[in-house]
């Protein structure tokens, strides 16, 4: 199984068919997600308040960016690297694991700060839950990547509009429930951890111990600079969120 994963990467016959099939079945795929995702937010904005989303949204304006640095860049290094094996992938997956985990604690212990910050007591227990969404998010990176490596866009595409529908499905109840804003809070978490479950049970290849080799040195330095540029991104699209919650509240 692990020769599908690793290895080099070659041009087999019918690679550019394959590659067009699988262009055509990510944009279904998030096509229907993008439909789930209205769909829910039809739903949820008839059960939440304005307030609800405000909250949220004071918050994920500062920690929102835990799916762009948890990898710090290596899924696309993965995929892009000619020759990969097992101790490189390990390497990183215990290295952005390590930092997944360092980032989920400094978020929840920051969670008083964010509070002060904003005035706003409830910001604080909400930070503290919205950092599992690092962890969450680090779990499926590698085997992510490496299905990505494989070509297996179809399941990939499968894998993440059923965590979609899991998430959303989790969400709505949640606001059904009157649990108001903890709808939103919670929903990329389950997003995170089903698509974590879904790519391990594909994969199932579990990581080793490793080393920091040159090669993994290398896979760190491409994927930092896409890094760098994601999070400027992020940051100017943020700052006005973060400026209305300031002077205005949630």
């Amino acid at each position: 199984m692990s020769e599908i994963y690793f290895g080099r990467n070659e041009v087999v016959d019918g690679h550019a068919r394959r590659a067009l099939r699988s262009g055509a079945v990510t944009v279904a795929a998030r096509v229907v997600n993008a439909l789930i995702q209205i769909g829910s937010v039809l739903f949820l904005a008839r059960l939440l308040s304005p307030e609800d989303y405000g909250l949220v949204s004071m918050v994920a304006a500062l920690v929102g960016f835990a799916p762009l640095v948890v990898d710090l860049g290596t899924r696309d290094a993965v995929v892009q690297k000619t020759d990969i094996t097992e101790r490189d992938v390990s390497a990183i997956f215990w290295m952005t694991t390590g930092l997944s985990t360092v980032l989920t604690l400094a978020v929840a212990a920051a969670g008083p700060l964010i509070a002060r910050f904003y005035g706003e007591p409830r910001l604080a227990t909400i930070a503290l839950v919205s950092s599992l969404t690092f962890i969450s998010s680090a779990l499926a990176c590698q085997h992510y990547a490496l299905m990505r490596r494989a070509m297996m866009f179809e399941r990939l595409g499968v894998l993440e509009v059923v965590a979609n529908l899991v998430a959303a499905a989790t969400a709505i109840t949640m606001a059904f429930l009157g649990l108001q804003y903890w709808a939103l809070v919670v929903r990329p978490i389950v997003y995170a951890f089903a698509l974590s479950a879904g790519v391990w049970s594909q994969v199932r290849w579990l990581p080793r111990t490793a080393a920091l080799t040159p090669e993994v040195k290398k896979l760190f330095g491409f994927g930092i600079n896409i890094t760098g540029f994601t999070l400027t991104d992020f940051a100017s699209r943020s700052i006005d969120r973060v400026a209305i919650g300031y002077r205005f509240g949630a």
